[in-house]
């Protein structure tokens, strides 16, 4: 079986984040992964903190850069990983999104939409293929999952500096016919490798990924 982390981030991008790029593989690979998404926080705020007068291709640069020093190392490592986000709209903004099969064009894009409802961002992902994925849905009681605005839903995530209500996630998705992901949400050492997927075929691509979830054919990594 082949592990995949859907959910992590890099001190390179996320200001929360605790781990650079290169030592997230390198504790990936010690751990037995075989796929990661990075999925550094995206949200207004994030521009709003890059130098002045910075274009919007710097600016996108800057928010890959994460992405990009992982893939160097895990290219030479053996590990695949691959482009994503966390976006974070103005609209509701305890609500987070993981975004699955998006690319620098994207981050460009994005930019200057932050005010855009979570519908019609949803909407146009959904209409090129992205595979979205409410993260954390119920998390510390300031959020909710929305609905039509995502593929699946994130039930379990267990990183232990929030309280995320997972079997409450389990038993909206149920009931609205959504699947369940799982992602350690990785931030620091203490959080890595806590959860993600298993499946029988290695996870190269964020169209497999989504193929994945959708058919079902895949277990959630829990040490629980």
């Amino acid at each position: 079986m082949y592990k995949t982390e859907t959910h992590l981030h890099t001190k390179e991008v996320s200001r929360c984040g605790k781990l650079y790029a290169d030592e997230m593989v390198s504790m990936y690979k010690d751990a037995g992964y075989d796929t990661l998404f990075i999925t550094d926080h995206l949200s207004e705020s994030f521009f709003e903190r890059q130098e002045e007068g910075m274009s919007k291709e710097e600016m996108a640069d800057a928010f890959c850069l994460g992405y990009n020093n992982a893939k160097e190392i895990g290219d030479r490592s053996g590990i695949t990983v691959i482009f994503g986000a966390e976006l974070q709209m103005n609209e509701g903004k305890k609500a987070h999104f993981l975004l699955y099969g998006i690319d620098r064009d994207f981050i460009i894009w994005i930019q200057d939409k932050f005010d855009r409802s979570t519908k019609e961002i949803f909407e146009y992902l959904d209409g090129r293929g992205v595979f979205v994925v409410q993260a954390h849905p119920y998390r510390d009681d300031k959020s909710t999952p929305i609905d039509g605005c995502a593929h699946a839903l994130e039930a379990h995530n267990p990183n232990p500096r929030h309280t995320n209500y997972d079997e409450q996630v389990c038993e909206y998705a149920a009931l609205h016919g959504l699947p369940v992901t799982g992602g350690s949400d990785a931030h620091r050492p203490e959080d890595v490798a806590g959860s993600g997927v298993l499946s029988e075929k290695k996870i190269t691509s964020a169209k497999e990924y989504g193929e994945l979830i959708k058919n079902g054919k895949y277990e959630i990594i829990s040490k629980k």
